[in-house]
């Protein structure tokens, strides 16, 4: 749980003034400080940047009434119903979250491969 606040409330303070890809050495940090296993570096990471990209994009889709996201959820086909909006705020975090979770597990594999026990 630990590791989830982390690596969520600092690729929250860093994104806000850093690029997109700020989460990359926040999730290798993190998980290379206090990661258990592989399952748990890849999870932890992929799960915190996916919840806070998913809250962002709400946020952010909110303050114009879900009308951009409606559009681009239509041009990429996601249907012309009034909760396309939706799908974009659900699919948005994807590659944040996956790249996300091979900085977390490249962290983990650092440690193993510096502190082998």
């Amino acid at each position: 749980m630990i590791l989830f606040l982390l690596i969520l409330i600092n690729s929250l303070i860093f994104g806000l003034f850093l690029p997109w890809w700020c989460i990359i050495p926040v999730a290798f940090v993190h998980c290379f400080q206090l990661s258990k296993s592989l399952k748990s570096a890849l999870l932890i990471s992929f799960f915190s940047v996916f919840v806070l990209w998913m809250v962002v994009s709400f946020y952010y889709s909110a303050g114009n009434n879900h009308i951009l996201t409606g559009r681009v959820a239509d041009l990429f086909g996601l249907g012309g119903s009034a909760m396309s909006w939706l799908w974009m705020v659900l699919l948005s975090p994807l590659p944040g979250a996956i790249t996300a979770s091979l900085a977390g597990v490249s962290g983990y594999l650092t440690k193993q491969l510096f502190f082998k026990k």
